[in-house]
C-alpha cells in the first residue's frame, strides 16, 4: 500500500487537542495510492481524558459521498497523541 507524501504529512501532524481524533483513509480507484482522508474528531469531545468516540453517522454518510465520488475506502485510523496523559 503506497501513500501520498502530502496525506503522511497530514496524518503525522494532526493536532493534539483534543488528545484523540480518527477517522478515514481512500484512494481513486483509479490509482493504487492512498491519497485522501476525512478527521473525525468524534461524536463527544473529551478535553481532560484519552477517549475517541466515532461519529458512526458522519463517517457513514463520508463513506457513501466517497463512493459517488469513485474513492474507495482502504482503511480507519485513531491516534493516540503523546502528551497529554494519551500514551
Amino acid at each position: 500500500m503506497k501513500l501520498t507524501k502530502t496525506l503522511y504529512q497530514l496524518l503525522y501532524n494532526l493536532p493534539s487537542a483534543p488528545p484523540e481524533i480518527g477517522g478515514l483513509i481512500g484512494q481513486s480507484r483509479k490509482s493504487d495510492t492512498i491519497d485522501t482522508a476525512f478527521i473525525d474528531e468524534g461524536k463527544f469531545v473529551y478535553q481532560d481524558i484519552c477517549q475517541y468516540t466515532p461519529d458512526e453517522i458522519l463517517l457513514n454518510h463520508i463513506i457513501a459521498d466517497w463512493n459517488n465520488h469513485r474513492i474507495a475506502l482502504s482503511g480507519i485510523f485513531h491516534t493516540h497523541k503523546v502528551g497529554n496523559g494519551c500514551q
